[in-house]
């Protein structure tokens, strides 16, 4: 399954029903998680080798837009992340830092 660009087709929809944020720093992990979700659900279900692939990739891209969808509108994290942008990104750097750092610490002790 090419989740990869499922990931860029729901953010990329979400961008465009969202003009004034369009994409900011942890949108992709929410949309991420969720196709993750879905798709393991489907696996487990066998329900993703009942259908064609293309149609498997179009309900994890929808299912995962909407439940995107629902978080940032409904649950209102898009008003959190518009406030917040800059503390956001700056955030998801230092995570992203200390990951590296973790993962550097790890492959000495081996």
């Amino acid at each position: 399954m090419k989740l990869r660009g499922c990931l860029k087709r729901v953010l990329s929809a979400y961008s465009l029903i969202d003009e004034e944020i369009r994409y900011t720093q942890g949108m992709n992990f929410i949309a991420a998680t969720a196709l993750a979700t879905f798709f393991h659900w489907g696996v487990k279900d066998d329900y993703l080798m009942e259908n064609s692939e293309k149609q498997n990739l179009a309900e994890l891209e929808q299912k995962s837009f909407s439940i995107l969808k629902f978080v940032m509108l409904k649950q209102g994290l898009r008003r959190i992340m518009f406030i917040e942008r800059e503390y956001i990104a700056e955030l998801c750097f230092r995570i992203e830092e200390k990951i590296k750092e973790l993962n550097m610490n790890v492959w000495r002790m081996i």
